[in-house]
């Protein structure tokens, strides 16, 4: 009986520290997803008033 007890208090310790990697896991993800969308706008956003600028230039030329 004592030893039951043992091992479900294992396997729930290992099953928090699993759920909580996933957690940390998942805010790691969620970060790093959220910095290439914003580097991909930047870089969309930087090619957009480049082509603004050419069409300008062409059409004053």
């Amino acid at each position: 009986m004592i030893g039951l007890k043992e091992e479900i208090k294992k396997t729930v310790r290992q099953l928090e520290l699993a759920f909580r990697s996933l957690i940390r896991r998942s805010f790691i993800e969620q970060v790093v997803y959220e910095q290439r969308v914003k580097e991909l706008s930047y870089f969309f956003m930087s090619e957009f008033l480049l082509l603004v600028l050419v069409a300008r230039v062409v059409n004053e030329c």
